[in-house]
């Protein structure tokens, strides 16, 4: 089962190796990241002067055991001259927390990351530049309202906000948004090992938000909207390997219960390991490319007449 996994690893990392050789920035003029601790490349612990997340076992503040998805993204767009930044904070929220005084904390959540991106961007999100802003929320709304009387209440808001939100990017002047959905919550290790008997309603949960937010965002005219469906991409890796669903480190008794990152879906109770970044980072490529010129019928037929002959030849030899 492990060479299973990684094997569905290793695939995908070629898929995004191919997805890689045609870079984005043909195709966008600026690459911007909202989000939590999924996104987040350092933000939170440079904010806490180097103490969340811990480093190690955590690397260098990220909330994973190596670089997230959006890095290698990133990089390509500051090497060409274009601008890129990461606004993405751990514990962010789409519904707003208050302030530290009122109970809340410092973390930035979806209105105070988009005001500081459209104060700073603004001028270049409205020159009409095709610029792609990246948006992953929701996650830390769901931890605070699973089991709670008013769940759904509380996952409609962070819907509604998150869309209202990528309705203000667009409005800025935001061309192309990077929009992901939830992975489902109850099999995560927090509730999948930690708390069995939340798993439930933590995929409900995932379901209720997906669903609210997918909706949402079918009634918006503008920006255009790239949706990254990350269910499909977790369940795919969690089906393949038993072992792939124990995370590496336990951060509430600092337990690290594997040396193998590598191999797991989770490096903790609820963040993917550095290889899972790998395929969510592809798939974020594949959504952000551009859509297929379609082959005419005739073409079809040529495309596989040639397959059909090559595929002849290698079994003849």
């Amino acid at each position: 089962m492990r060479s299973l996994m990684l094997g569905l690893l290793a695939s995908v990392a070629v898929g995004c190796g191919a997805a890689r050789s045609a870079s984005l920035t043909q195709d966008y003029s600026s690459f911007l990241v909202l989000g939590d601790s999924l996104s987040d490349n350092g933000n939170l612990y440079a904010a806490t002067g180097g103490t969340q997340p811990q480093s190690p076992p955590y690397f260098d503040g990220r909330f994973s055991d190596g670089p997230v998805w959006n890095e290698a993204i990133l990089a390509e767009f500051a090497a060409a001259g274009l601008p890129a930044a990461n606004r993405a904070f751990g514990g962010a929220r789409a519904v707003s927390n208050p302030a530290p005084g009122a109970g809340g904390d410092i973390v930035p959540d979806l209105e105070e990351q988009s005001a500081l991106l459209i104060g700073r961007a603004g001028a270049a999100l409205a020159a009409g530049g095709r610029d792609a802003v990246s948006v992953w929320f929701g996650a830390n709304d769901a931890f605070a309202a699973i089991g709670a009387a008013d769940q759904d209440a509380r996952l409609d808001a962070a819907a509604a906000r998150l869309v209202d939100g990528i309705g203000a990017l667009g409005a800025a002047g935001a061309e192309t948004v990077l929009v992901f959905t939830l992975p489902d919550l109850g099999r995560v290790p927090r509730y999948a090992l930690g708390a069995p008997d939340l798993a439930p309603l933590a995929t409900e949960a995932t379901a209720r938000f997906n669903g609210a937010l997918t909706a949402g965002l079918a009634g918006l005219e503008s920006p255009e909207v790239r949706i990254v469906e990350a269910a499909p991409v977790f369940d795919t890796l969690l089906s393949s390997d038993l072992e792939g669903r124990i995370p590496c480190f336990l951060p509430v008794t600092g337990d690290a219960l594997c040396d193998d990152p590598d191999e797991r879906v989770f490096f903790d109770a609820v963040h993917p390991s550095e290889r899972v970044h790998g395929v969510i980072e592809a798939e974020a490529r594949r959504a952000l490319a551009p859509a297929p010129v379609p082959i005419p019928a005739g073409g079809i037929l040529l495309v596989t007449g040639l397959g059909l002959l090559a595929g002849l030849r290698r079994f003849r030899r």
